[in-house]
């Protein structure tokens, strides 16, 4: 590489890369990898319970289990925000997050309750069907998070049938947060954006200095609960919608960010430091958000399986009541177990879901996506 290539290349933009090689395979095995992280953490409270996932965050894995949920998030936010300036009109994109969303998770939400259920249940069936809880779960379909069905994992360290559910809601928040900002022009205004991003880092970080709204709620429901073993972080669930709109910021700047890898693992160790700050932890998602962009726009080859569809969602949809499926067809197992047979079944269901729900709810927007006119 001559010296004018080279200067050139270390200067590359995130949007000289997208511009340069389009759809990069690195978004496509983050997706994957992180659903996996999340798996492979779960099957720690699923077989061990809440405590033993609280002194493994106090450990050594606390920091890369910490860093997990936010990295998704923000890469999330960084391609949302690409596909709603692709999309002609705002509710032609809601509508288009609706379809990728919406159809695979009623599917789970449905086979949970009506096959997993009663599989699972130690109640008879007239009384599984007839109980509150299993019309409650079913609200699940639509964001309203219930994580337990009728004598269904009630003996096991955790009893949600679902638990990583609890991220719906706000996804769902990221969406109303990017369509307000949108129709308020923030989208159209990078440093608006940066400011409103900060701004809430700030309030999330306030928080801390606010015990009586932290002690809102019911352990488990409380959005600003700091220490939650099995949301896999102990940072305030808001952070996650912090972390998408670092990732809109991202993609916004992303003709004047430069890609550099040094800068990328100064990012990384930043983020880690402002995440175990006790106030600084809301303006973790910028840092996180380039590093997570970073590796997204790594390009290597593409094998076959991740050609043939994006299967994150489906591992996420399915891999919880899979972990406690497996647990309880053998009490006492490892989660080294657990994760290792759960991510097996979860592999074969999110080809299900991809291939029979997902795909062909996304064909559908063919049908909003206006066609060119002649030339």
């Amino acid at each position: 590489m001559s010296a004018a290539n080279a200067a050139a290349f270390a200067r590359e933009t995130i949007g000289g890369r997208m511009s340069a090689c389009g759809a990069t395979s690195g978004f496509d095995y983050m997706r994957i990898c992180l659903a996996l992280a999340v798996l492979s953490w779960h099957a720690v409270p699923i077989t061990q319970g809440r405590e033993a996932a609280d002194a493994l965050l106090d450990g050594l894995l606390g920091p890369p289990v910490r860093l997990i949920l936010p990295m998704f998030f923000a890469l999330s936010g960084f391609l949302v925000t690409a596909s709603l300036f692709r999309t002609p009109s705002i509710r032609v994109f809601l509508l288009f997050r609706a379809l990728r969303i919406g159809p695979a998770l009623a599917v789970e939400v449905a086979l949970s309750a009506l096959l997993l259920g009663p599989l699972f249940t130690t109640l008879a069936l007239g009384t599984y069907f007839t109980a509150p809880d299993f019309f409650r779960y079913f609200t699940n379909a639509v964001g309203i998070v219930n994580y337990e069905l009728p004598g269904v994992f009630a003996d096991h360290p955790v009893t949600a049938v679902n638990g990583g559910l609890w991220t719906v809601p706000y996804e769902l928040e990221c969406y109303i947060a990017l369509t307000v900002l949108y129709l308020l022009s923030f989208m159209r205004r990078p440093y608006f954006l940066l400011g409103a991003t900060l701004a809430g880092g700030f309030v999330v970080g306030a928080m801390s200095f606010m015990p009586a709204i932290s002690a809102l709620g019911a352990e488990g429901a409380n959005p600003f609960n700091y220490q939650n073993a099995l949301d896999a972080s102990v940072q305030p669930r808001r952070i996650l919608v912090l972390s998408f709109l670092a990732g809109a910021v991202v993609y916004l700047f992303r003709e004047r960010l430069t890609l550099n890898p040094l800068y990328a693992a100064l990012a990384v160790v930043l983020g880690l430091a402002l995440l175990t700050s006790p106030f600084l932890y809301g303006f973790a998602p910028l840092p996180i958000a380039y590093a997570t962009v970073y590796l997204g726009l790594l390009n290597p080859p593409r094998h076959k399986l991740v050609l043939s569809g994006d299967y994150s969602y489906g591992v996420y949809l399915y891999a919880f009541p899979i972990q406690q499926m497996v647990y309880a067809l053998g009490p006492g197992q490892s989660a080294l177990a657990n994760a290792a047979l759960s991510t097996l079944a979860a592999a074969l269901f999110a080809v299900f879901s991809w291939r029979l729900i997902e795909r062909p709810a996304l064909a559908l927007r063919k049908r909003f996506t206006p066609k060119p006119g002649p030339a």
